[in-house]
């Protein structure tokens, strides 16, 4: 069954409506002649249908008209009786013991069992029931019209004095599946139509049960009527423009079982993106076609008791499938994909500034620059997701982004923004769902390539704000950007709020709109250990990992180890920009020595606003304060930037800071620091 969620807006029911095979004969058909006759009473009721996930709100228990057939304990029939009303058959048969009686519901036929069809039990389980089309006919608590049923009740005895079967000791079941599909689309995706493959066409009347039949997860091939493609039907499409849908639908039982063994495996059972993969020949599926404004998808969707390796649809089982289609998911392998736009395609990089509303193509073979195999192959294989946004709106057109889609063709991930400006982390994962690599995307208006504002200070053109800022606004906390650890090439959360002291962090946001909860599915700091010689692997698969220092190491992130050390991340030993810079294209953390960097300048500090304010010499520079090398405690209230130099096991940093609270005199200068450190960036022109 396929996990994804909605809302009902309307249920349109569709019957299979059983046309049964020509079975009727001139002639009644000849009971057994044992002697000694006596009436039999038969009253059944329907059997509750196994629920498979949510339970359906229809009356399907109705029942109309009624055949009963006896047979004895040889297999012989010795009695038939038929009620074109109701739910009881009065009839004649024989005395006798171990018979077994049969009860065959809605048939709304009373010669199908005249001549010599049904004689012996052997006859009765070979019987077929019918159809070559999904008939339209409605179905509510009022309605005349009853689905086929039935059941059986073994070792009866029948004496001379009458006998009589109450409906509550007979309850028969029907002989199809019901399967309700209830479709919703987020994020703007509009579902435009669905059909439904591999219906079956016909179904034995009397149930022919697997050892574990009643186990709705049982993965045993069944022995169904349908078993050729000949026996099964294909509707057509039916066309839709809508956000949600759900409907209803009757079908013949097609017990497929399990996985198949494909190329020598049969895959990971749990993997629910395999289920395609390995589907057994003839399995039934919905297509379910939608569209973004980026894309359009056919999303496939097996029936079956779970979402990954059942593939069976019983007789007489409720069957409910939530379907949500939160995205293209081009990695899935039960969805095809199309690109709707032309994306502009980018050179590597791990940041880059998007202008609202448009898109780019970014190169997941960035990846291998790192570590060489991490995606062996670029057109297959790998997943693309936003695993953050600083915006509650999740993946969506009002949000920081859109859509994201794995065009495989081009080895790629087109990243569709939306009109907020904000950031979001973008990640490229393999089918386990291990983080590969991940990109900083920077939804803003600014573009110091053009006509953004920028500074040129000591041989250096600064950007106007931190990396990742909303803006360059005194005082705002839209100005303060994001965190880094040193050599690491992914931003961790800032300041919540511009107040001298604070220490909470801004709020981060799935692709769903759900806060993510620090220290679980949000920011989580973890120590350095021995059990790990090198931490740059890690911190790639973990990008909202903060790895604290220990003293063993001279607190750097990068290894447990104390000899381990990495100078060359940020920077190459010739002072180039390296792969894990976190700036975007054509910019850089800034590599010389501190005091170099802000030469000439003076004290400048606005204690009302919290920042130097530099003016035209070099602009707005906030206090976010530094995320400790231990356990990011931080406090607003202090200035601290990052280089790309390093001095021994340290890096290089830029800061200003109090010296003499609470008379407070401010210093503005540089030094070096633990690497585990977090601080803020502002990037420079190459």
């Amino acid at each position: 069954m396929v996990k994804f969620i909605f809302r009902i807006e309307y249920i349109c029911m569709f019957l299979l409506v059983c046309a049964f095979s020509n079975l009727s004969c001139t002639e009644r058909e000849p009971l057994d002649n044992t002697e000694g006759q006596a009436v039999l009473r038969v009253s059944v009721g329907s059997d509750a249908a196994q629920e498979v996930s949510t339970k359906a709100t229809f009356n399907e228990s109705g029942i109309y008209n009624l055949h009963v057939l006896v047979y004895n304990g040889s297999g012989n029939l010795i009695g038939h009786g038929y009620s074109n009303t109701g739910n009881s058959v009065t009839l004649t048969t024989r005395v006798g013991t171990g018979n077994t009686v049969y009860a065959i519901a809605n048939t709304y036929n009373s010669t199908l069992f005249d001549g010599f069809v049904a004689t012996s039990e052997l006859k009765l389980k070979t019987l077929l029931s019918s159809t070559s089309t999904l008939e339209g006919i409605k179905v509510s608590d009022s309605s005349t019209s009853g689905l086929v049923m039935s059941g059986s009740k073994s070792n009866v005895t029948i004496s001379s004095s009458g006998t009589t079967i109450s409906s509550s000791d007979f309850a028969i079941s029907r002989l199809s599946a019901k399967i309700t599909l209830n479709i919703t689309g987020l994020n703007g995706i509009v579902i435009t139509g669905y059909a439904i493959k591999n219906l079956p066409k016909k179904g034995y009347i009397v149930a022919r049960p697997n050892t574990n039949e009643s186990l709705v997860t049982d993965l045993a091939v069944g022995d169904d009527a349908s078993s050729t493609s000949t026996d099964r039907f294909d509707t057509s499409v039916t066309g839709l423009s809508t956000s949600s849908y759900a409907t209803s639908f009757y079908m013949y039982e097609n017990r497929r079982g399990g996985r198949v063994n494909v190329s020598g495996t049969t895959g990971t059972s749990t993997n629910e993106r395999e289920k395609v993969t390995y589907a057994p020949t003839g399995s039934t599926y919905v297509d379910i076609s939608a569209k973004g404004t980026t894309f359009s998808s056919v999303y496939r969707v097996y029936l079956g008791a779970d979402n990954s390796q059942n593939y069976s649809v019983k007789r007489n089982v409720n069957y409910t499938y939530n379907i949500t289609l939160k995205g293209a998911m081009s990695y899935d392998t039960r969805v095809t994909t199309s690109i709707l736009v032309t994306p502009t395609a980018v050179s590597a990089s791990n940041c880059y500034m998007v202008t609202p509303g448009s898109a780019i193509r970014i190169p997941v073979s960035r990846a291998n620059s790192a570590i060489s195999g991490s995606i062996p192959d670029v057109t297959k294989n790998w997943d693309a997701d936003l695993l953050w946004t600083d915006n509650s709106a999740g993946l969506a057109s009002n949000g920081v982004i859109e859509n994201i889609v794995a065009d495989y063709s081009n080895g790629g991930i087109i990243v569709k923004a939306g009109t907020a400006e904000g950031n979001a982390l973008v990640v490229v994962k393999n089918l386990s769902g291990t983080i590969l690599w991940s990109w900083h995307i920077w939804v803003t208006s600014y573009n110091p390539n053009s006509t953004g504002k920028t500074y040129t200070l000591n041989g250096y053109t600064w950007m106007d704000r931190n990396l990742g800022a909303k803006n360059a606004t005194i005082g705002s906390v839209g100005a303060f950007g994001f965190f880094y650890q040193w050599g690491r090439k992914d931003p961790f959360p800032g300041p919540n709020a511009n107040t001298a002291g604070n220490g909470n962090i801004i709020t981060l946001y799935d692709r769903y709109g759900n806060a993510l909860v620090r220290n679980s599915t949000g920011l989580k700091v973890e120590a350095v250990t021995n059990t790990v010689a090198n931490y740059l692997q890690k911190s790639i698969n973990n990008p909202l990992t903060f790895y604290a220092g220990v003293s063993n190491n001279d607190y750097d992130w990068y290894s447990y180890i104390a000899s381990t050390h990495n100078d060359y991340l940020w920077s190459t030993s010739s002072g180039t920009k390296n792969i894990y810079d976190p700036c975007p294209i054509g910019w850089r953390i800034p590599y010389n020595t501190e005091p170099t960097l802000w030469a000439n300048l003076s004290d400048s500090w606005d204690g009302t606003n919290l920042g130097q304010n530099w003016g035209t010499n070099l602009g707005w520079w906030p206090a976010a304060g530094h995320p400790s090398c231990g356990d990011y405690g931080f406090a607003v209230g202090s200035g601290f930037f990052w280089t790309a130099q390093f001095s021994g096991t340290k890096g290089c940093y830029m800061d200003y800071y109090p010296t003499s609270p609470p008379t407070v005199t401010w210093t503005f200068g540089g030094g070096i620091s633990n690497r585990a450190y977090g601080a803020s960036e502002r990037c420079v022109k190459e």
